[in-house]
């Protein structure tokens, strides 16, 4: 959040994402939760698309809910 208030003056918008545990080959665990890496991409990207007056400095679920800091 501090960066979303430090940023914000030269026009940089700043959100986090927890992208949830995603089939990859970082680890076993991760590999066996069957979540698809693309959802988490589709997150990341449907909040680099932010329009200028949407929230900023908020922490995201990868589905689109906000979570609390």
């Amino acid at each position: 959040m501090f960066y979303s208030h430090e940023l914000a003056e030269e026009g940089f918008r700043v959100n986090s994402l927890a992208p949830g545990l995603r089939e990859t080959d970082l680890n076993g665990r991760a590999a066996r939760s069957g979540g698809d890496p693309a959802e988490a991409a589709e997150a990341a990207i449907r909040l680099a698309m932010l329009a200028d007056d949407e929230p900023t400095g908020l922490f995201h679920s990868w589905d689109g809910s906000q979570m609390p800091w």
